[in-house]
Parts: structure tokens; sequence; C-alpha cells
């Protein structure tokens, strides 16, 4: 590791939460699934991101199984990384516009829903399927991630050495706010909803350029893809002239000069407990033709009115999700698209994991990995949560 001052990361999985399983163990997995289809006379389909997220899944694929296919985006990223990457991708070839030619032992990596015309199953590729248990019917979770988890990440932060840390991207100010508790001066380099505006004025556009260059040129990255990938380059005069206070109180943060922690490994348990409220069902997100609902969006009172809170993986039974279904055929207020707005009547107890101030919300609060408890189903609608709670939660400190 080298040592260094400034440290800057990004923070996509900044949560306890967030622990990605042993690759060689999700390697076996994956092409233990994959022979499973391979003796059933099924392709196998990986849904993934084209860049990063692909290679790193044919790294851990096993060629013998059967032939390996990538479409779209996915080949054509692949190729440009390849020649960097010699020896460790497996042989693959871009998917042919006859799909029915595909050996039945194949398997298929691609960025959009598969439209094959030979019999399949899907799986899906993602770090956020570390906590979104719903599974989809028919649908494959695998926990792959590009991004560092929490061990990883508050391991680096104490082996760098760092006084301060500078975070971007995801759950920056939940780890800001774990970082000053640790000792660290640390701030957040993005704006925007429920962000922290405020990093060190003196990084002005110039020098942000000339630390882009000096990268590029290390890393033979081009420019617009650096640009495009971390972004906000124009804007970082701007941001630092947006210095707000922080959303919550937080210890003072460290002073220049000051003794670092040591390497030790903080603990994580005091960064997030987690609350529960009541909510009632106020959207629901369908697809047309689906048979099944692909988001709830969980709504609480703000005066006499109902606004929406915070959307949630729909992880109920069958059986709910088939009531919920034909309720919605016959009480929805208002449809826009695939969303619905339903009449109140389904009251859900959810789990919060964190909640920030957020001023263009209609609710003024902005709620961090909800996930669904249970139906309460003894429950009125008028006993659901108010505004006005929610935020005596963040006044009392959730994250403490």
């Amino acid at each position: 590791m080298v040592p260094c001052h400034t440290f800057i990361t990004e923070t996509t999985f900044a949560l306890p939460v967030y622990r990605w399983p042993d690759p060689t163990d999700v390697a076996a997995d994956i092409n233990a699934w994959w022979r499973s289809n391979a003796e059933n006379g099924c392709i196998s389909v990986i849904r993934a991101y084209s860049l990063g997220k692909t290679q790193r899944l044919l790294a851990m694929l096993d060629p013998t199984i059967g032939e390996i296919f990538l479409s779209g985006a996915c080949f054509e990223h692949t190729e440009l990384i390849a020649p960097f990457v010699t020896g460790r991708l497996p042989a693959y070839t871009q998917l042919p516009p006859d799909d029915t030619t595909l050996p039945r032992s194949s398997l298929l990596i691609t960025s959009t829903s598969p439209q094959l015309h030979q019999p399949h199953y899907v799986a899906d590729a993602s770090g956020w399927l570390a906590v979104q248990r719903h599974q989809r019917q028919g649908v494959q979770p695998f926990i792959v991630s590009d991004h560092v988890d929490w061990p990883s990440l508050v391991r680096t932060v104490a082996e760098t050495g760092c006084e301060q840390v500078l975070c971007m991207h995801g759950f920056t100010d939940p780890f800001v706010r774990w970082c000053r508790e640790h000792g660290y001066q640390a701030h957040a380099l993005e704006g925007g909803e429920g962000r922290t505006h405020t990093f060190h004025a003196e990084l002005t556009t110039q020098r942000a350029i000339t630390i882009r260059d000096e990268v590029c040129a290390k890393t033979g990255i081009a420019p617009w893809l650096f640009d495009l990938s971390y972004g906000h380059v124009k804007k970082l005069k701007e941001t630092a002239d947006l210095i707000q206070g922080a959303r919550f109180q937080v210890p003072s943060a460290k002073v220049p000069g000051a003794k670092v922690p040591s390497a030790k490994v903080p603990s994580d348990d005091s960064l997030l407990a987690t609350r529960c409220l009541k909510t009632v069902l106020y959207h629901i997100h369908r697809l047309p033709g689906s048979r099944s609902i692909e988001m709830f969006t969980m709504g609480i009172y703000q005066g006499d009115e109902i606004v929406p809170l915070v959307h949630v993986s729909p992880d109920v039974e069958q059986a709910l999700m088939m009531e919920l279904l034909g309720y919605a055929e016959k009480n929805t207020v208002v449809q826009v698209g695939p969303v619905r707005t339903l009449a109140p009547y389904y009251v859900f107890e959810i789990e919060v994991a964190g909640i920030t101030l957020a001023p263009r919300r209609k609710c003024g609060v902005k709620v961090e990995m909800a996930r669904i408890v249970r139906l309460l189903r003894d429950v009125p609608v008028k006993d659901i949560a108010h505004v006005e709670t929610v935020q005596a939660l963040l006044v009392k400190g959730i994250e403490n």
C-alpha cells in the first residue's frame, strides 16, 4: 500500500451490510449453475454491466463447460480491454444475429434483457444483490461487484495512513461520518440531493485537470473516459463554492498534524443502527404484460396528505403478490406508464438503515437501505408514520 496524506475513494457500497463473498466461491456457484443448465439443454444468460463486470465474470468462467458468447456492448468493451489482460480471459465469441444457432450448452453475457428463441435460464450479477434478497421468478442472483465492499474500504483507509479522506459516489455521507468518528478529516466530493457539498476549495478546476492528466499519462486512460467516469471536472470550482454545513452534527474533524489512527481496522458496529417505520403502499411499478410487481413505493403522512417516502423491493410471498395485483386492478387512482398510484389500504412495516435531509424531496427526507419487514393487516392507514416522526429520528440520530 502506498502511504498518502489524502485518500480519494468511491463509496458506492460504503455501508457495513455490504460484504462480498469469496470470489472463488462465487465462481464455483456460477459454473455449477451453468453446468446444470447445460446438462438440461438450456442456454445460460448472465445480465451484467458491459464495462468491468463482464470482464470480471469472464475471468471466473470455466470454458470446458461450453462456448461463451458476448452481446453488443459487452463484446465491444471486452475487445478493447482484452489486449491488456492477455491470458486472463477465456475464449469468447460475439453473439450472432441468429441465436437459434447457439449450442444449448453455451453461456451468454449481456447488458440487456435477452430475447432468445431457445430455452434459457437467466442470472443477474450485481453487488446490490447482497441486500436485495428478493429474487425475481426464474432469475438466479450472483453477488459480483467491481466496487469495494465495507471491510476492504475501512482496511484500505487505515493502511494508507492518510489524514484526510475524500469520498465520491454512493453512500458518501455515512462514510464521511464514520471517518470523522474515527479521527480522520473527511469530506464528500460531490454535490446533489442527499450529499454534503464540502471539500477543500483549493482543489480548483485547473488543479483537477492537472491531476486528471497525470493519471491518464500513467494509466493510458483517455481523458474523455476519465471525465465520463469520474465527471464534474468543470464543476469542481462550483462545488467548492457550495460549501455548506453538514446535515447532521458530527465530531470535529481531526486537526492537521495530529497523529493518525493505527492500521488496525476499526469496528463497524458504530456506523448505522436500524429503525422501523409504518408505511402505506403508495405506488406499484408494474411492467406491461408482467405478472409481478417490479417495485413498491411506500408513503407516509405529511399533514393530511400521503406522500411518497422510499422505493423498496417487493420482497413478499407469491400469494400476497397476487393479492396486491388484484387490488391494484380495482383500486388504481392514477396510472402513468407502468406506475400506478393506489388507494391507501395496505400498511407495511419497513426497516431503514439511515435517514438524511433532502429538501428537494416532497417528504423532505431521504431514506437509505429500506426493506419490507412485514404486512400489518390489523393496522389502519391513519396509524402510519408522519414526516415529523421520520425527521425526529434524524434529530435523535438514527445513524448513532
